[in-house]
């Protein structure tokens, strides 16, 4: 078996996306690019007669699982090959080996793709596709004989939905492939070759961003895209200072730029980088990459060929896949309940899905295409005439930057596009506390900030409704340092656009003092250092409630946890130890004092219930929220009114210079 790659690129056809398997030959990741079942499809609710779709929902996980996995030990592979012993099939309608046709059809004028797979041996080719509904269909087969089989397929029913891929199959002889790509007219270009910079801010975590260049280097086709790697290091653990850093740097050569600045956050790194790109004139696009992201090399590849193609400019986002459980698509695209101005998956049907038990075949949902408000800057592509256009990133640190911007862009009538088949692996949000420590100033800050620039509803739709509730929330949990830390988020809010001045550098800093100060902020890690739980302490009411099933309990538990508050405190050892998924605010509000284990599982907070506290927090809270549906207009137009300012070149490029003096 041979995996020379092909040329990228012929007079006439374009190779966009190349079939790949796992970097390094981790196998743990193999579902994602291969499909080693029948290609038989499960069941759906939809094939199934009524009264055994309840039957169905009980089992799917377990019939999924039947489905797929009959041939794992029938096949070896390297990069861009694979060989298969006799009577063996295998599909490639997998997340990162079938062409995501819908989204070519939609924003490309790309008319035709063109399949080609060199065979070694005698093999089967089945080619097939998907529609929106994710209904599926051969559409032709041929055999290959130690040669090149050539498929092109016309790019004109895939306007809701839909994939282009092809199984493999052997007889009665082993066979190779030693390499596949789809590739599309040249002619329907309408820029490029894109060249990229790719940035990436560090923060103290230079072993993770040399891992993630050097993996970079190591795919010499992946390096052909990219013209500069810049990594803005904000950090005091320092990216020069790391081992084997000379090394990798001369690899690199006067490719790679390292940028050591103050810590300006996620904003402040990334806008670096976009600014830095500008600063080039043989950069086409940035990549934003996260410094603990892992990055599959070919989404890169994947990503500046799609802006090649693109009739317009579009930010293009890669997913991201879970980090701990590497099969795991976190979600398929992401948008935002205007309404309420808060994150959400498009499906909720495609967050958290599992490749080891699912498949393109299996999930008709995957089918659909799905089209976003805004992509997380874990992976995003930003093209030159976007920067240029709409400015950086707010000034934000961190929190927000990434779906603002796609919100700004959109204003401006420049979409975003989640591409599928573009993707690292990054640890996803819910698998962390960034709502309750220092961080709660900026996820409330922010979201704020962004609201009253976008918001299309009137004074903000449920926003101040349910900031308040969430304020409640945190101090019916005796969480006071969220509670404390966006209550002042909210004081800077009312405060205009100017208190962003001069403070990106120190405002990190002054949140984690808050937090360290607070009691509820200092995690307690040591095992032994954990206070002793002493559940029946004398005197102690300890106030039972139930879970929240209907808004009669949630009501009544409501007014019990704030009569709870107002009473004097009366035990002063922890009464219970909660897990962090159990940690509701209907629990924690009947007591006195709790231990409180947080999401990575590596220490646990003590929560303190403190009268005075939660009385002042909750005036702070109420008056701001009536402060900011009073004077939601005047505010949001002083924002409005400065945010070309604050998000150009040339204001990042004043904080860049005075950080540096500083």
């Amino acid at each position: 078996m041979t995996t020379s790659p092909r040329e990228q690129t012929t007079a006439e056809w374009v190779a966009v996306h190349n079939v790949v398997f796992p970097v390094g030959g981790d196998s743990t990741v193999l579902p994602l690019y291969v499909d080693e079942g029948s290609g038989t499809p499960a069941p759906t609710p939809d094939t199934l007669p009524a009264n055994q779709r309840q039957l169905f929902g009980l089992l799917r996980d377990s019939l999924h699982a039947e489905v797929r996995g009959s041939g794992g030990t029938r096949i070896s592979y390297e990069r861009r090959g694979v060989r298969l012993e006799p009577h063996t099939r295998i599909s490639f309608a997998t997340y990162f080996n079938a062409f995501p046709a819908a989204y070519w059809q939609e924003h490309t004028d790309v008319a035709t793709v063109r399949l080609v797979v060199d065979v070694e041996g005698s093999a089967r080719i089945d080619l097939f596709r998907s529609n929106a509904r994710g209904k599926y269909v051969r559409i032709e087969s041929r055999s290959a004989h130690d040669g090149r089989a050539e498929f092109e397929i016309p790019l004109r029913s895939f306007g809701d939905g839909g994939w282009l891929w092809f199984d493999l199959e052997t007889d009665a002889e082993a066979a190779s492939m030693s390499a596949a790509e789809w590739s599309v007219p040249a002619s329907s270009r309408h820029r490029g070759p894109t060249r990229l910079t790719v940035a990436i801010p560090s923060f103290n975590m230079p072993e993770a961003c040399l891992d993630q260049i050097r993996r970079f280097d190591d795919h010499p086709e992946t390096m052909a895209v990219v013209n500069r790697v810049v990594i803005v290091d904000q950090g005091t653990r320092r990216l020069r200072e790391a081992p084997d850093f000379d090394e990798t740097a001369a690899r690199l050569g006067d490719r790679l730029t390292v940028i050591e600045q103050a810590n300006l956050g996620g904003s402040g790194g990334f806008s670096r980088g976009m600014a830095e790109m500008l600063a080039d004139d043989t950069s086409d696009a940035v990549l934003l990459l996260d410094d603990d992201a892992e990055a599959e090399p070919e989404s890169v590849i994947r990503a500046a060929r799609f802006n090649d193609f693109t009739r317009q400019p579009l930010i293009v986002g890669g997913h991201m896949l879970n980090a701990n459980a590497r099969t795991v698509l976190h979600s398929f695209g992401e948008t935002l309940n205007f309404d309420s101005f808060w994150w959400e998956p498009v499906d909720r049907q495609l967050a958290m899905l599992d490749f080891r038990n699912r498949s393109i075949r299996t999930t008709p949902s995957l089918s659909k295409r799905i089209d976003v408000a805004y992509n997380g800057w874990w992976m995003c592509l930003v093209p030159r005439e976007v920067a240029e256009r709409i400015g950086l990133s707010l000034p934000l640190f961190i929190k927000w930057d990434d779906a603002e911007y796609s919100l700004r862009a959109g204003a401006a009538g420049i979409g975003t596009v989640s591409l599928p088949g573009m993707a690292a692996w990054h640890v996803p949000w819910d698998e962390k506390d960034d709502g309750l420590d220092w961080q709660a100033y900026f996820h409330q800050r922010n979201r704020w900030v962004a609201a009253l620039l976008h918001s299309p509803h009137r004074r903000g739709g449920s926003l101040v409704r349910k900031s308040f509730a969430s304020d409640l929330k945190h101090l019916l949990s005796m969480q006071y340092t969220a509670s404390r830390l966006r209550g002042d988020a909210l004081t800077d809010v009312l405060r205009g656009p100017r208190h962003m001045d001069g403070t990106l550098a120190s405002s990190a800093a002054r949140a984690r003092r808050i937090a360290s100060e607070m009691r509820d902020g200092a995690l307690i890690t040591e095992r032994a250092a954990y206070p002793a739980v002493a559940p029946h302490q004398k005197g102690v009411r300890h106030v039972r409630v139930r879970p929240q099933r209907n808004i009669v309990t949630f009501v009544v538990n409501a007014v019990r946890g704030i009569a709870h508050q107002l009473r004097p405190v009366r035990a002063n050892a922890p009464q219970d130890r909660v897990r962090s998924v159990d940690a509701k605010w209907w629990r924690l509000s009947g007591m006195d004092v709790a231990l409180v284990g947080n999401a990575a599982g590596s220490g646990v907070w003590e929560y303190r219930r403190d009268r005075t506290t939660f009385r002042r927090e909750l005036r702070r809270s109420i008056r701001s929220h009536v402060l900011l549906y009073v004077r939601w207009n005047r505010v949001s137009a002083a924002y409005r009114a400065d945010a070309g300012n604050l998000a150009s070149a040339e204001r990042w490029w004043s904080i860049f210079r005075s950080e540096d003096k500083a």
